[in-house]
C-alpha cells in the first residue's frame, strides 16, 4: 500500500490543518489535509513543486 511505500522510503508531504473556532471548546476540532509534494516514480519526468510559507 502507498503508506507502507512512502514510510519506508520517505518523501515530502504538506500538511494543512484547519482551525475553524469560536472559543467553544465543543466545536474546536481541526481538520487534516495531506498532499505528497515529491515524485512519485523515479522515472516520471514531473519536477517536485515546493511552495513553503
Amino acid at each position: 500500500d502507498l503508506l507502507s511505500v512512502f514510510c519506508v522510503q520517505g518523501g515530502v508531504m504538506a500538511v494543512q490543518i484547519q482551525w475553524n473556532c469560536n472559543l467553544d471548546n465543543g466545536s474546536c476540532v481541526p481538520q487534516y489535509s495531506f498532499r505528497r509534494l515529491d515524485k512519485k516514480d523515479p522515472e516520471s519526468s514531473e519536477t517536485p513543486v515546493h511552495n513553503l510559507r
